[in-house]
């Protein structure tokens, strides 16, 4: 009873607090595009009128339920109203693709089931990569009639000491409704996947988890060597996985044109007429501070033809080491009759060593960078979806599941097999001049990411439909410890 009246008054605040801010500040739809436009001062704008709005519109409900003393003190406590007013900012950065989010003002009891927690550090527009992987062990579990495993997102201000849970986020299948709620007690937790998390959480997260024995998808030793990505290059180039050659600059040697000079001419590109360089860090990620350099196969005067090359290097190493490495052009393809040819990428997500979704990342034009914070396209992989253009004058057709699509995947798996102890990965590939074996084109290992982001796009290349993974969840413990 005190969760019914708890998610009723939840359901009402949300929609005063809604239409209270829409009717000041405008439609929520038409602010986000304004935001992605460059409006960027709209968002500390938009955070003060929900202050604003929020005690009177919690005042208004409160006035309007009649509740239980322990109901209307948990909506009086301040982060009853602050998870709603973060839900609405989120939805300012990006549009919801997920079903409505239920917040309980009152604790619930956690049912006595194994729970596994896709632990975040980042809060804005997280619940669009969260839930597809919620949903989809809701669903295997569904087919396989049990009701043993609850899949939530948590916070990592809402573990214990002894890293259990005291709130989380969890999709209820049966009314296709996300709940948000504290646990009392809280709930211990079987096994944890790391995601939305920078490095240094992510450590700090791993280590706790080793000592409370919760088993990790993604530890972050394990995840460390796959952020290195010089080093992620030097295993993939020992178990045989196709990758561009990579050379690495420390950053205490940046300002060193001897340096410079050495990296370019351990790339194999050097060799050529002419040659593309890539320059990023070496633990980026999301396209940041990577550039393309063009011009001569000579490193002397390919460093001539880019005055500018130097110092991007001691740029990107003011907080990282440099990674140069040859540029594949690979495959240009369009998705629309008459439409531009543009470089792509195919993402991947492996889980448990097997290749399962993913999407495409098609560049902009003139560009060889796929990456959609860095102005690339994601097409989901919908039914019917094809990507048609050439590698070299090879006519070629990219459908998921089709012909070929044997090659991609082998290729993804490669790669996601080499680091055996990530349970699961997302491998960003990319299609090269055709195989010597006379297949029409080659494929890439680009990158590899223990914490992958995009869930939201993912779709099974078998079916189309939306979904990550099916395959991780047999690979979890079956109970409370992973040990």
């Amino acid at each position: 009873m005190r969760d019914a009246a708890g998610e009723r008054l939840s359901e009402h605040f949300a929609r005063l607090l809604r239409a209270g801010f829409e009717e000041r500040a405008g439609s929520i739809a038409a602010l986000r595009e304004r935001i992605h436009a460059g409006e960027r001062e709209l968002l500390p704008h938009a955070a003060r009128t929900l202050d604003e709005l929020s005690p009177q519109c919690l005042q208004t409900v409160l006035s309007q339920f009649t509740l239980d003393g322990t109901v209307q003190l948990a909506a009086m406590a301040p982060l009853f109203a602050e998870r709603h007013k973060q839900t609405l900012l989120e939805e300012l950065h990006s549009e919801r693709l997920t079903p409505d989010i239920l917040i309980r003002p009152a604790s619930s009891v956690a049912p006595p089931l194994v729970h596994h927690a896709l632990l975040i550090e980042c809060m804005p527009h997280a619940m669009n990569d969260l839930f597809p992987p919620m949903l989809d062990a809701a669903l295997a579990d569904h087919g396989l009639h049990q009701a043993e495993r609850r899949v939530m997102a948590v916070h990592e201000s809402w573990l214990t000491d002894s890293f259990q849970a005291r709130r989380g986020i969890f999709y209820d299948l049966d009314r296709d409704v996300l709940i948000e709620t504290d646990f009392e007690p809280p709930a211990p937790l079987a096994s944890v996947q790391f995601l939305c998390m920078t490095p240094g959480v992510h450590r700090r997260m791993s280590r706790r988890a080793v000592e409370a024995r919760v088993f990790q998808v993604n530890s972050f030793d394990a995840s460390d060597r796959m952020d290195d990505k010089y080093a992620c290059f030097q295993r993939w180039r020992e178990m045989d996985v196709l990758t561009p050659d990579a050379a690495l600059i420390a950053s205490k040697d940046a300002a060193s044109q001897d340096a410079l000079r050495e990296a370019l001419a351990a790339l194999t590109a050097g060799r050529a007429e002419k040659r593309t360089v890539v320059v990023q860090p070496n633990r980026g990620t999301e396209g940041r501070g990577v550039r393309v350099f063009h011009g001569p196969g000579g490193v002397d005067d390919f460093i001539l033809a880019n005055p500018d090359l130097a110092a991007h290097v001691i740029e990107i190493a003011r907080g990282d080491d440099v990674l140069l490495r040859e540029g594949i052009e690979g495959a240009r393809a369009g998705c629309s009759p008459g439409g531009e040819m543009v470089c792509f990428d195919v993402r991947m997500y492996c889980a448990h060593g097997e290749a399962e979704s993913g999407f495409f990342q098609l560049a902009p034009a003139a560009s060889l960078i796929a990456s959609p914070s860095r102005g690339g396209r994601i097409v989901e992989w919908k039914p019917g979806t094809v990507l048609k253009g050439f590698t070299g004058e090879t006519a070629i057709e990219i459908r998921p599941g089709g012909e070929y699509w044997r090659f991609i995947r082998a290729a993804a798996e490669r790669a996601a097999a080499a680091f055996p102890e990530v349970l699961m990965a997302g491998i960003d590939l990319r299609l090269g001049p055709p195989r010597e074996d006379g297949e029409p084109f080659s494929v890439w290992a680009l990158d590899i990411n223990p914490r992958p982001a995009g869930e939201a796009h993912a779709r099974y290349a078998a079916t189309g439909e939306p979904g990550v993974t099916q395959r991780l969840w047999a690979a979890l413990p079956p109970g409370e410890s992973g040990f």
